[in-house]
């Protein structure tokens, strides 16, 4: 069991309610497809041969300017990172998301977990800018709004990924 943002054990449960928080579910698909890496990296494009401008380590974890994450990590450093950027930008960014629907469609934990590895998984997401109080850039928000209803997946990774995720988003 991880530990969310409130400090409250996760379990699951059907048909939740709001504050929707994520089960060990969804941490452990974004692990299984994230990886992890324990040295920082810059990930290269192999189509394009572009290089990211950001260092990654972790599972995922962006080291933006200001950043104290060291270069070189451990496994249990890796896995406390992923549930803090989960706890600080990609549950908040879903609950977001999950807001603006109608208000009568039932939220599973099985759909919000698949909903947090989809919204986490795409790269205009790990772009986005937050202020001080964990409110995410306007103009970014609504990028990140069309990235997820027009991006399809473009790598082999994605597509097994994709159908995992819809299983978990269609399990209760």
């Amino acid at each position: 069991t991880y530990i969310v943002s409130d400090n409250s054990k996760v379990t699951d449960i059907v048909g939740i309610k709001k504050p929707y928080k994520i089960s060990n579910a969804c941490v452990e698909i974004i692990k299984k497809y994230e990886g992890c890496e324990l040295t920082a990296y810059r990930y290269c494009n192999k189509k394009t041969g572009k290089r990211e401008k950001f260092y990654t380590i972790g599972y995922g974890h962006v080291i933006f300017p200001g950043d104290k994450t060291p270069f070189r990590i451990t496994k249990a450093q890796a896995e406390r990172l992923l549930i803090e950027d989960l706890n600080k930008t990609y549950v908040p960014t879903a609950r977001r998301l999950l807001n603006q629907i109608d208000s009568n469609f039932k939220v599973t934990q099985g759909f919000f977990d698949g909903f947090v590895s989809l919204v986490y998984n795409w790269k205009r997401l790990k772009k986005c800018r937050f202020d001080k109080n964990g409110k995410v850039n306007k103009k970014d928000y609504e990028y990140m709004l069309q990235a997820i209803k027009t991006a399809r997946a473009s790598e082999p990774g994605h597509f097994i990924r994709r159908r995992q995720e819809y299983a978990l988003m269609a399990s209760k």
